[in-house]
């Protein structure tokens, strides 16, 4: 489904604070959000109903659209996910992926987590890889407990799993209130790990972020003259 795609860049570009971005991107999902409609009706108006399949999609296509609105919003992914209960098992552990993400978003977090848990169960046994890798983000953001998820590496042993998601983010320039939105906190913690995470690095203000820990000269062999970097403390 192409409006998948479209609302991924219309999300990732909310993230990022590019309005401009964000109504290029919404502005192509409505005219396929628009085409899917008219087809609906169309296929209503000769046909007179739908199939179960048919009733899936279109479940799914409102649901896309109200992502591509930017509403989180678990109802329509709801109503997706019983819709491709007939048997459709990947597209409804897909739809499962996405009502996660949205009752995290309303802070709905034991159903959420619940529900990625069936998603990765299923992305597991039919082997789809890139959903597995899917829901597996998704729980690592959320700070959910999935099974066989694993946890995100360091990117310095002095931070936690949570501080390096943090930096990640930092480093790419997003503000305290984007990495809230992203990692499902609010701005006021994401504002405290920052400091925490620039206390740890040694680092004087954001512009230092991605440095790594200020460094000073000590020698490099017992009595010898010649210096070496190492970290502070």
């Amino acid at each position: 489904m192409a409006l998948a795609p479209v609302g991924d860049a219309a999300a990732a570009a909310r993230l990022q604070g590019d309005e401009a971005a964000v109504r290029r991107w919404v502005g192509a999902g409505e005219d396929l959000v628009a085409e899917a409609r008219a087809a609906v009706a169309d296929r209503l108006r000769h046909v007179g109903s739908f199939g179960v399949e048919a009733a899936a999609w279109q479940a799914r296509i409102e649901a896309e659209a109200a992502r591509l609105a930017g509403r989180a919003d678990p109802a329509p992914w709801r109503s997706a996910v019983h819709a491709f209960g007939y048997g459709h098992v990947y597209e409804q552990a897909r739809s499962r992926w996405r009502l996660a993400e949205a009752l995290l978003a309303a802070g709905d977090r034991a159903s959420a987590a619940a529900e990625l848990r069936a998603a990765a169960e299923v992305a597991t046994r039919l082997g789809a890889a890139p959903l597995r890798s899917a829901v597996t983000a998704l729980a690592r953001r959320g700070r959910l407990e999935l099974p066989g998820a694993g946890r995100v590496p360091d990117s310095a042993a002095v931070l936690t799993p949570r501080e390096a998601e943090v930096l990640r983010l930092l480093a790419q320039g997003r503000t305290n209130r984007q990495i809230g939105a992203e990692l499902y906190m609010s701005e006021k913690t994401a504002s405290v790990h920052v400091s925490r995470i620039l206390a740890k690095l040694g680092a004087g203000g954001r512009a230092d972020r991605g440095r790594g820990p200020r460094r000073r000269p000590r020698p490099a062999h017992p009595g010898s003259g010649l210096t070496r970097a190492c970290p502070v403390g």
